[in-house]
């Protein structure tokens, strides 16, 4: 434990999942690229130079919509059937948020785009930190976000 609590502090940012050491970047203020993100009550994290690349759900093949998901039970709980679908993030996705949250590393006046203004506002009903979601992600997925 210390040894990771040690790794975190002197690392640029951290590639990890809602679980597990996450809370050690957060309390050491250490950016965090958020992956494969569910369930979506911690879609945005902590800190503001943190980036979250969240899961997609379809239903019977079909994109299930952020807004539909953050308003309802999917947002804690996607049901363990055949109609519905989790996709994990790809290495390409990963890639992305990687390239994206270097950028972001080295920023001084941090901006959060219309879109993520627009979910912190009216979707996200238990919104608890200002980070944002990948826009490359947003930009692959739109019609996730339409």
């Amino acid at each position: 434990r210390n040894l990771q609590f040690y790794l975190i502090s002197i690392s640029k940012f951290f590639i990890c999942t809602n679980s597990g050491p996450y809370v050690y970047g957060c309390e050491l203020n250490v950016p965090i690229l958020l992956t494969n993100l569910h369930p979506y009550h911690g879609l945005f994290s902590y800190n503001q130079r943190d980036i979250s690349i969240p899961k997609l759900v379809k239903f019977k093949n079909k994109p299930v919509k952020f807004k539909k998901i953050l308003g309802s039970s999917l947002c804690f709980r996607v049901p363990k059937n055949k109609k519905f679908k989790v996709i994990e993030n790809t290495p390409n996705e990963i890639l992305n948020g990687v390239l994206e949250i270097e950028k972001k590393i080295y920023k001084k006046n941090l901006e959060i785009s219309f879109f993520n203004s627009k979910i912190l506002d009216e979707y996200h009903p238990n919104r608890y930190g200002v980070g944002s979601i990948s826009k490359n992600f947003i930009k692959n997925h739109k019609r996730y976000f339409k």
